[in-house]
């Protein structure tokens, strides 16, 4: 099993990589992304006028290329930012990586297993309290939501942004300051899911590093304490680590974030990168030392249940500009909807 997960992620290192250039193989493959490019633009105008409406505003927060760029944190603390000015928000997710079939809908509690419901989704069901619904299907979600939630007054959908069958009020598009869109092709020669002029109709353009004109910057860092996944209530602050060698553990899209992070704050990194929404096992983090394993919050919410006492979870903190915040609020506040 190790194995394999080694060969995959060899196997997307050298897609991401491929994405990431252009060459004569690209050229030469051109044809297969204008198909794919002219059936995401007819889907978009198929649903434009089709798309189911709801009575609660709903807030799009995705992305043009495929991969994670941030948007499970910028989700939670848009939450979190309501929340404070007094609305009642729920978040609805695909739940990638669960074991959901395609009709099927869930509500997740902090004490769902991640297996059933993902681990992004179980993250948000611990970090935030307002309801987590998950389900492949957007509209169904929301449908589940207005039945069992009647308190909720506005959602927040943690990526869906091609999911037109949802009729949204707000679109944020989220993307990667570092690999941006790659070689600026669509799927399969390049990593875009839809053309680079589907930006011109979202409503904000967020930057998870260095914004370009136009774009707001998201600013990612570290949180000042870890915490043992297997008891929240055990800390430690990051200080005690800094100088010191550790084990870095990352099942997301782009691990390299993670340890570099690390890094920059001065903790020696041994890499330990794994594929995105991976499944730990207890014998993933047997090292042959006592050196500390750090990971990432959404990997140490499969890991509760392990047992080994050198195990931390170091949070991902985010911060939005005040005046990205505040314009956002007037947009809700005045209901006008996404064009």
């Amino acid at each position: 099993m190790w194995h394999f997960s080694i060969k995959r992620q060899r196997l997307t290192a050298m897609i991401i990589a491929w994405w990431h250039r252009k060459n004569f193989l690209t050229y030469c493959l051109m044809p297969l992304s204008w198909v794919f490019q002219f059936c995401s633009r007819l889907r978009y105008c198929y649903w434009r006028y089709r798309a189911t409406r709801f009575a609660l505003p709903v807030i799009i927060v995705g992305n043009l290329t495929v991969g994670g760029t941030g948007k499970t944190p910028l989700v939670a603390y848009i939450a979190s930012f309501l929340q404070s000015k007094g609305f009642n928000p729920a978040i609805i997710m695909h739940g990638y990586g669960s074991g959901l079939h395609k009709m099927q809908v869930e509500r997740v509690l902090p004490t769902s297993n991640a297996t059933l419901v993902g681990d992004e989704a179980l993250l948000q069901a611990n970090k935030n309290k307002m309801p987590i619904i998950v389900g492949r299907s957007r509209v169904r979600a929301i449908h589940f939501l207005t039945k069992t939630c009647p308190e909720v007054d506005i959602v927040l959908c943690d990526d869906g942004l091609q999911h037109y069958q949802l009729d949204r009020d707000i679109e944020i598009a989220l993307i990667d300051g570092t690999n941006r869109f790659g070689n600026g092709f669509c799927l399969p020669v390049g990593p875009l899911r839809e053309g680079i002029g589907r930006l011109a109709k979202v409503d904000f353009i967020v930057t998870n590093g260095k914004a370009l004109s136009g774009e707001w910057p998201m600013q990612t860092q570290l949180g000042a304490t870890a915490f043992a996944p297997n008891n929240p209530a055990s800390q430690l602050p990051l200080t005690c680590f800094i100088g010191k060698k550790v084990h870095a553990v990352a099942g997301i899209a782009h691990p390299m974030h993670f340890f570099n992070m690390l890094r920059e704050v001065g903790i020696s990194v041994i890499e330990h990168p794994f594929v995105d929404h991976h499944l730990f096992k207890a014998t993933d983090l047997e090292f042959s030392d006592d050196l500390p394993i750090l990971m990432t919050e959404k990997d140490a919410v499969k890991c509760q249940t392990f047992t080994q006492a050198q195990i931390w979870a170091v949070p991902l903190e985010v911060k939005m500009p005040t005046e990205f915040m505040e314009q956002l609020l007037r947009r809700i506040q005045s209901g006008q909807k996404a064009s």
